[in-house]
């Protein structure tokens, strides 16, 4: 758990931590491309890409199968969408020093979690 969003190190890159704000501001909640299948129309391998939900990124479509044909297709009905939301995160005043400036994180919010909160509310995020 860490106490402030400015306690928040590189260390902590990969690990599971807790931290509480006060949200400042949102994005729309918006449907990202999370994942669809592919196959290659030489070798009918079929496989599924994946997106990273914590960037906004479109799913790369690949140029070529494993066995370096070019005949690349989506299958048809695999495209699989979810929730997709930005807040922005600032440290809690009340907890702040005297004189101290407020930091903030950007925080993606994916999923049921989506829509969950609103400028103003002080939540916790894990």
């Amino acid at each position: 758990t860490r106490s402030t969003v400015s306690s928040i190190r590189s260390q902590d890159v990969g690990l599971l931590i807790q931290i509480p704000g006060t949200v400042i501001r949102q994005s729309k909640s918006k449907l990202l491309e999370y994942s669809r299948a592919f196959v290659c129309l030489a070798c009918k391998r079929q496989w599924t890409v994946t997106s990273d939900e914590s960037e906004e990124k479109d799913i790369a479509y690949p140029k070529s199968c494993t066995c370096k044909s070019t005949s690349v297709q989506s299958v048809e009905g695999s495209k699989v969408l979810i929730d997709y939301q930005e807040i922005c995160l600032q440290e809690q005043i009340q907890k702040l020093g005297i004189g101290k400036i407020p930091r903030s994180i950007r925080v993606v919010l994916t999923r049921d979690l989506s829509d969950s909160c609103q400028p103003g509310d002080d939540i916790e995020v894990i």
